[in-house]
């Protein structure tokens, strides 16, 4: 694919990530004109957004997902930057980073698309209030920390439980391998479109994790006095009152990702992430 507008999302608080940014849109980017922003700055990416189709991220996972739900609706095509101690989202070390941009710009690599879970929060009245995006996960959890919530769900608007749980997420195949992988459920393909939901530290319940079929509807709603609240990819939407819901949906949207390794490359990124491929040596066996 040949570009015609780039724009290059970098980490707000991170000098490196700026410097690196700077030197990219000087260098292998310069024929396309591109804009930067710091990611959380909303207001001036969209003032830029328009007409962009690719979108480059210096930074770590926290700068690729806040991109990532920001151009996908855009169709921007995204390449990462690793700056982060993890990188398990991102696809270039700053070492080559020139280098390869340059080889994307002359048609290499493969696309990646991923999931994105939707999800709208509606009061006690049923109507709807706010909406969003994200790359990984949505959680609802009590709003003050040290006790469990109340909880009930219902897929495609039949009742499944009532439970108590520290918290309950929604993720996709993405996500999967993020909060969810820590609380116990189920690693995805990155290309599923499945969403997974599991609930953290359920409390005398036997629900186990779920995977359900990415045109399912998951309707959370809050069964405690307490507040609860619900994040996208970590960031606070808003608050929950008792009563109040929060419906997942896989988005119509997708976040396409340049990739220069081949799709086996999951798995070598997923034994580091989980230690697995040092075990047996460091057991001795």
């Amino acid at each position: 694919m040949r570009y015609q507008k780039a724009g290059i999302l970098y980490h707000p608080h991170e000098a490196a990530a700026f410097t690196l940014a700077q030197d990219l849109a000087k260098t292998v980017l310069h024929r396309l004109s591109p804009w930067l922003a710091p990611t959380g700055d909303a207001a001036q990416v969209a003032a830029h957004l328009d007409g962009t189709d690719l979108a480059v991220c210096v930074g770590g996972d926290g700068t690729v997902l806040w991109a990532a739900r920001t151009v996908a609706p855009q169709g921007a095509h995204i390449v990462s930057v690793n700056m982060g101690r993890l990188g398990f989202l991102s696809e270039l070390a700053p070492e080559s980073a020139a280098e390869q941009l340059s080889a994307i710009l002359d048609g290499a690599g493969m696309l990646d698309e991923r999931s994105l879970v939707e999800c709208v929060l509606a009061g006690e009245d049923g109507r709807e209030r706010v909406s969003a995006l994200a790359l990984n996960d949505v959680v609802v959890y009590r709003a003050a920390p040290g006790r469990p919530m109340d909880f009930s769900v219902a897929i495609d608007g039949v009742h499944l439980a009532r439970l108590r749980a520290d918290a309950l997420i929604v993720c996709t195949a993405t996500g999967s391998t993020a909060y969810n992988l820590s609380a116990g459920g189920p690693v995805l393909m990155p290309q599923s479109r499945d969403l997974v939901l599991t609930a953290v530290a359920p409390h005398l319940s036997r629900m186990r994790p779920f995977v359900l079929p990415g045109d399912a509807s998951i309707a959370i709603r809050v069964e405690d006095q307490s507040q609860g609240v619900v994040t996208a990819d970590g960031e606070a939407l808003r608050t929950l009152d008792a009563g109040c819901a929060v419906v997942c949906r896989r988005s119509a949207h997708t976040a396409a990702f340049i990739r220069m390794g081949p799709p086996s490359e999951f798995f070598a990124r997923l034994a580091d992430h989980l230690n697995l491929s040092t075990q047996g040596r460091e057991s001795g066996r």
